[in-house]
């Protein structure tokens, strides 16, 4: 073989070998980039695979959360259930429509109904049940989320009262229904009308002999039977005047067992108003001038024919005028006027007086009520005149109100609708 040949073959396989390893180069070059791409897939995929992993526990622990509050919600329904039914006093709940939503079952022995029956449909929507026809007025009235109160007799056979209580539902400031109360109050009206029946029998028991006490006394004072020594006449007139003073009492007791009956009965008649106030005003003129009390009235002098009842009017006049002197120290004041105000005349009477009590003023119309500072100043009184003055004022169709202030005086203010005949 010749030296060229062998040269050349040489060449050839060196070109070979070359070819050859640049061919392992470059392999070995695609055999990085995909190693390396896989990796960087791989670390992708990991830390997608984590965070699957932590979105996994954090999806569970949510899960978890929210099984437990929803047994904790079901528990406290449970809890609201079972004070729901529980409850001695009826209670129906209703949505904003005014639908039932809720009945207990003490509200189910009331009404004679089930819960079934009531529930998704209105009170009024079941003509069917006559023991609703009063319930559904109280529900369709107006209710603010304070709670009113009203009074319904809803078996008139049994003589079974409630008291119903229906207030608003608050969620927030927006209103999503109503609650209605139902409070047995049967009880409390038996012994409330016992209590006025013992009163106006107790009475009209005691009205007779005070009645003859009082004319016998009279005779002795008038000297009907023979002269008097001054210390008898002393005690006779004594006698007299708390004689007087047990009737007015007596004659109060049996005002409060009408009005409490409701047989204190308002007779309208039409007369001038003013003249008959100027007239009440006057008659206590005297009773002023003893405690050197300033009693002025400014009454306009023009006639104001109106429609009510003289009689039971000048009642509740002459228990605020008598109490307006008897309160206010002597030389002090007391004022009288009188004025339109749309449709109605206002009265107002005010004194300089004791005033009442800012703690006391709540319970100023209550039967028996007395001021601690007006037993103080004065000892005799009742407690009745200004219950029996609201109720004839009220009777009337009109309001009565009060502003004081201890120490410095009372201003009372009544209104009496204007009605013509």
């Amino acid at each position: 073989m010749e030296r060229s040949e062998i040269s050349q073959k040489r060449e050839k396989e060196l070109q070979e070998m070359d070819r050859v390893a640049k061919m392992l180069i470059r392999r070995d070059f695609v055999l990085n980039e995909t190693r390396e791409k896989r990796e960087k897939e791989l670390e992708v995929l990991q830390k997608r695979t984590k965070e699957l992993e932590e979105l996994r526990e954090a999806l569970t622990n949510m899960l978890e959360d929210v099984e437990e509050a929803r047994r904790k919600i079901a528990a406290e329904e449970n809890k609201t259930r079972a004070v729901f039914i529980s409850l001695t006093d009826g209670l129906i709940v209703f949505d904003e429509d005014k639908k039932v939503t809720l009945v207990n079952p003490r509200a189910e022995e009331i009404l004679g109904l089930k819960e079934r029956q009531l529930q998704g449909r209105k009170i009024k929507e079941n003509p069917q049940f006559p023991v609703l026809s009063k319930f559904s007025q109280l529900i369709d009235r107006p209710a603010k989320w304070t709670g009113q109160k009203y009074d319904l007799n809803l078996k008139e056979p049994t003589g079974q009262f409630f008291e119903v209580t229906v207030t608003s539902v608050i969620q927030g400031k927006e209103i999503i229904g109503l609650m209605a109360i139902l409070h047995d109050v049967s009880r409390e009206k038996q012994i409330a009308r016992t209590k006025t029946e013992f009163i106006s029998i107790a009475a009209h028991q005691l009205r007779t002999p005070l009645s003859a006490t009082k004319w016998i006394l009279k005779m002795l004072l008038d000297g009907d039977f023979g002269p008097l020594t001054s210390k008898q006449s002393e005690f006779a007139t004594k006698g007299y005047e708390i004689n007087e003073r047990m009737i007015d009492l007596v004659n109060d007791l049996l005002d409060v067992a009408r009005i409490e009956e409701g047989k204190f009965g308002i007779e309208f008649t039409q007369q001038n108003f003013n003249e008959f106030l100027r007239e009440t005003v006057d008659s206590f003129q005297q009773q002023a001038d003893m405690k050197k009390i300033e009693l002025k009235c400014n009454i306009p002098d023009v006639p104001l024919i109106a429609q009510f009842d003289s009689l039971k009017l000048q009642m509740a006049i002459a228990n605020l005028i008598k109490n307006a002197i008897d309160y206010t120290p002597v030389r002090g004041r007391v004022r009288i006027t009188s004025s339109i105000e749309g449709n109605a005349v206002k009265v107002a009477i005010k004194d300089t007086g004791v005033g009442i009590p800012q703690q006391q003023q709540k319970r100023i119309f209550s039967k028996f009520f007395r001021g601690d500072n007006a037993i103080r100043m004065q000892t005799e009184g009742t407690g009745l005149g200004l219950y029996l003055a609201r109720n004839i004022v009220e009777s009337h169709g009109g309001k009565i109100w009060f502003e004081s202030k201890e120490g410095e005086g009372t201003a009372f203010y009544f209104t009496i609708p204007i009605k013509k005949l």
